[in-house]
């Protein structure tokens, strides 16, 4: 199995990206780098935070590795369960550790 790291990004899925980017800016200090129809990126100093318009209310950590594909399946091995909608929505495993929090598998950037 390759080498599992955690990754510099974060998503919270939300119910309104557009008021949460404001809270985040202007009482958290984080900076609104990025937007798309489908979420807003901010800055906050160590990692970049994703917001999602979505009803999912955990965050989502990223772990980064060589062959997403393979670590999806060790981790499913080993007691993940692949969450197969936001796996096709992020176009990369999507996976709920045994504790709940979700983990977005992407392949390690050279």
């Amino acid at each position: 199995m390759s080498e599992l790291k955690f990754g510099p990004h974060m998503a919270f899925g939300v119910n309104d990206m557009h008021e949460a980017a404001k809270f985040y800016e202007n009482v958290m200090g984080f900076k609104v780098t990025r937007r798309h129809a489908d979420w807003i990126e901010l800055d906050t100093g160590s990692l970049k935070l994703y917001l999602i318009q979505d009803n999912v209310r955990h965050p989502t950590f990223e772990l980064l590795t060589k062959d997403a594909d393979t670590a999806a399946e060790y981790l499913e091995h080993h007691g993940c369960l692949i969450d197969e909608q936001m796996s096709e929505d992020a176009g990369e495993p999507v996976v709920r550790d045994p504790y709940g929090y979700l983990w977005l598998v992407s392949a390690r950037k050279k």
